[in-house]
């Protein structure tokens, strides 16, 4: 306890020699220093005054470095977000300046195309994440280091975290990041709000469970009615690329009125009266501010097919059908031949006519999705049989016609990089609308009629198939022996194009195909030329799926002839009436010239489907001019055949 004064008295000593000794050294260095102007001494003497900041800098230094070489080199997300915050937690915040931050939020998160394909892969096997953007959480820290410098983000900080939410359909965090857009003074533009709507369009298109589906539609028409009230508020103006995704997010909705007002506005298109041009767009239009008349936006084939969506959710056939007819047919304006074409009293004279519209009524051409979609929402309505077999039989004739014009050119020499590439090809896909019709609604006419068809359309497809693979041989044998007859060089190649590799006429936009930053109207491409590979690879694709298709038709339609007579016998056996055509009236008929009528026979079948595994029966197969019996196996097995040794003992009775 007495040595403690002593020790304490002698540590001070040393430490204070220490000091002394560590000012002398300090000073000498520090006279041997050369300021920079721009450097004062109390700060160089501060600096040099800590031997052991050195070390500290130079770690600062080095890991700052290795920020700016994760971002310049173009490194992982990880690898920068790991940088990032081993810098922020040396340096801080503030020192870093704004650029490097802005740098870091692009580069802390994966493009959006990786994002929305890992998003897909997720929903297809049922993971259902919590967040919809897993990098969110990188976001707000980053821009609440940019507020922490004293500054703002700009807007295109801003629109791009809207663009990494479109991606995933994230509308609800693209509505937050709205707000505070709106609320630190931004004026949004073309692009925001384009993103806004891209975000809502793609969740729509995502699966969404049927009891939240009400609330996430109500939720998003509040969120869209807010961003059209302040794109008038701010006179954002309404771009083409942003009018379409409008027309989806109100397709989802099925916001009838806002729908119907969006077209007379955007195309000139009138739904009431499709033949002639909006009102809008009428003597008294609207004119810009260099004098010019206000144009409606062009109207596309994947705005034709948003429209007949729209009807056919809507359930308005009548509208879908005459929406068809008109909007896919170039209309002339009638309205300007009607004064001399109709007055008698003009005396041979011109007189020149103002015309009733300064535009022509808009039209698209259709194409394989058109006819799917017309098919489709048709089906689902009972007593539209005629309408399914007009459309059905328009789309074969339709295909013929096609291939008809493919071959007409190829056999007039046409070079194939300038035949165009077909915009129409029947598959499966409408056939099995017509299926689906006639089995819901029991249609057993219509299911006849459809396997009617199946024969010539199969024969049709094979012959196209053997036509252009015999081109395709010309066009490789011309390739070996080095004569490029009716090829190019791209085709000599063997590039075997694709729909993503070839240049093509956007008919069919996807969501993200739309460049929400252009203000002018979406450019077409040119169309695409004619690949004889690719067109080899879709025949053979349609003819395998059709040969399908037709054994399925060829027994749905047996099994559903056998309960209809099923259903009728029993009428019969009850002594009810039965409706005869030929009589035109319902009277009723004995057991046995039912079983004459409908001609009962025991049936055999071959075709092997799931419900032959599943119940390890034997089902019917249709033939044309049989009927089936009523009579059904209530055995899991067919009966066993009868052995030798059965047969032995029912010809030898005293065998047995």
């Amino acid at each position: 306890m007495q040595q403690r004064p002593f020790q304490r008295s002698l540590v001070a000593q040393v430490a204070k020699s220490i000091k002394k000794r560590s000012n002398l050294v300090n000073s000498r260095s520090a006279s041997s220093l050369s300021l920079s102007p721009h450097v004062s001494e109390n700060s160089a003497s501060n600096v040099a005054s800590t031997s052991s900041s050195a070390p500290i800098l130079n770690a600062q230094r080095s890991r700052l470095n290795d920020l700016k070489d994760a971002v310049r080199n173009k490194a992982s997300p990880s690898a920068v977000w790991g940088t990032y915050t081993n810098v922020l937690s040396t340096l801080g915040a503030d020192g870093l300046p704004l650029e490097l931050h802005q740098e870091v939020l692009r580069k802390c998160t994966p493009a959006d195309s990786e994002l929305r394909a890992a998003a897909v892969k997720r929903l297809a096997a049922g993971n259902i994440p919590s967040f919809p953007h897993i990098h969110e959480a990188r976001f707000q820290t980053v821009m609440r280091n940019i507020r922490s410098l004293g500054s703002q983000p700009n807007l295109e900080d801003y629109n791009f975290i809207l663009q990494q939410f479109a991606a995933v359909g994230h509308y609800e965090g693209s509505y937050q990041v709205y707000k505070e857009i709106i609320r630190v003074g931004h004026i949004p533009s073309n692009k925001t709000f384009g993103l806004c709507f891209q975000s809502i369009a793609y969740r729509l298109s995502l699966p969404i469970s049927k009891s939240k589906r009400p609330g996430v539609i109500k939720q998003i028409d509040a969120m869209y009615a807010l961003y059209m009230d302040d794109m008038k508020k701010h006179a954002v103006p309404m771009t083409a690329v942003n009018f379409e995704l409008s027309l989806r997010v109100l397709k989802h909705t099925l916001n009838r009125e806002g729908f119907e007002k969006l077209m007379r506005w955007g195309y000139g298109i009138d739904l009431s009266n499709p033949d002639r041009v909006a009102l809008e767009y009428g003597p008294g239009a609207a004119k810009r501010k260099d004098g010019n008349l206000v144009k409606p936006f062009p109207f596309t084939t994947s705005a034709l097919n948003t429209t007949l969506d729209m009807l056919g959710r809507l359930g308005d056939i009548s509208k879908l059908v005459q929406a068809f007819e008109v909007l896919t047919q170039p209309l002339s304006n009638a309205g300007q031949h009607f004064f001399n074409s109709f007055d008698e009293d003009d005396f041979g004279i011109d007189v020149a006519v103002s015309p009733t519209t300064r535009f022509a009524p808009p039209y698209a051409q259709p194409n394989t999705t058109t006819y799917a979609i017309l098919l489709r929402h048709i089906g689902q309505t009972p007593y539209q049989s005629v309408f399914t077999r007009h459309y059905l039989l328009q789309a074969i004739h339709l295909d013929r016609f096609t291939d008809m014009t493919l071959r007409r050119k190829y056999w007039a020499k046409t070079p194939l990089e300038e035949i165009s590439s077909p915009h129409f090809s029947l598959n499966r896909g409408l056939l099995l609308s017509v299926l689906g019709q006639s089995n819901k609604h029991k249609d057993l006419g219509l299911m006849n009629w459809l396997s009617s068809k199946m024969a010539y359309v199969l024969r049709k497809k094979k012959a196209d198939l053997e036509f252009y693979k015999q081109v395709k041989e010309a066009r490789d044998k011309a390739n070996r022996e080095g004569f490029p007859a009716q090829s190019t060089s791209r085709q000599l190649l063997g590039v075997r194009g694709t729909l993503d590799q070839a240049k093509e006429r956007k008919e069919d936009l996807d969501i993200f195909d739309l460049d929400v930053s252009s203000v002018q109207p979406p450019e077409l491409s040119e169309p695409k030329s004619f690949n004889v590979d690719l067109h080899v690879q879709i025949l053979e694709r349609n003819v395998l799926e059709i040969e399908q298709f037709a054994k399925r038709l060829e027994y749905v339609l047996g099994r559903t002839t056998q309960r209809v007579k099923e259903r009728l016998g029993r009428r019969v056996w009850a002594g009810k009436d039965v409706f005869f055509m030929d009589q035109g009236k319902r009277v009723k008929t004995t057991r046995e010239r039912w079983k004459e009528i409908v001609n009962f026979k025991d049936r055999t079948d071959t075709f092997n489907d799931k419900e032959k595994k599943r119940y390890g029966t034997p089902l019917n197969k249709v033939q044309r001019g049989r009927s089936f019996s009523t009579m059904a196996w209530s055995m899991t097995s067919p009966p066993a055949l009868p052995t030798p040794l059965d047969l032995l003992r029912q010809s030898h009775p005293a065998l047995s």
